[in-house]
């Protein structure tokens, strides 16, 4: 991971990094098995995300992701396939916020995902399968010295071979 801090974006404090993240197969997994712990394949999913501090109370965070997958070589043998590959995507967070006061911050938040080509089952590709989502909702973010917590709903709409519908996100941090 490579983070800058601090630096300067049209005079306003703009924090920036860009990781990469592998995901090795792990986990059990069998393909005797039709529900696995592990996925038995490779993912690399690297990111740029930064945070814009637009005034001391306004912030506006993004992160930019592409997911690249492997294939399963072999799948379950329960699917009756020799191989399967998830397709390519791009997907988005976004988030910006209000700081109320020191302790309390408001805002918004999101995703967006766009699958770039379609799954493949042995090396063919599946009729419209690619997946899409946007998402927006409110959120809000409590924190002192102690402890953080974090509340997010998100309202989809835009769903493509997907499930749409609203999700609820709490988290709880706790420093020792």
């Amino acid at each position: 991971m490579l983070q800058w801090v601090n630096t300067k974006l049209w005079g306003m404090t703009y924090n920036h990094r860009l990781n990469f993240i592998f995901t090795l197969p792990s986990g059990s997994y069998s393909e005797t098995e039709a529900i696995n712990i592990g996925s038995n394949a490779w993912n690399f999913n690297p990111y740029y995300a930064f945070t814009l501090q637009a005034s001391p109370r306004i912030e506006v965070s993004m992160r930019l992701h592409y997911l690249w997958n492997s294939k399963n070589d072999p799948p379950p043998m329960a699917t009756g396939l020799q191989e399967t590959k998830a397709g390519q995507a791009f997907h988005i967070n976004y988030a910006s916020s209000y700081a109320v006061n020191e302790n309390l911050n408001v805002g918004i938040a999101g995703y967006y995902l766009k699958q770039l080509n379609e799954h493949k089952a042995n090396g063919v590709n599946i009729a419209n399968s690619q997946e899409q989502v946007f998402a927006i909702g409110p959120g809000f973010q409590y924190h002192n010295k102690h402890f953080t917590l974090n509340f997010n709903s998100y309202f989809e709409s835009s769903a493509k071979n997907r499930a749409e519908g609203k999700r609820f996100s709490l988290r709880l941090s706790k420093v020792f």
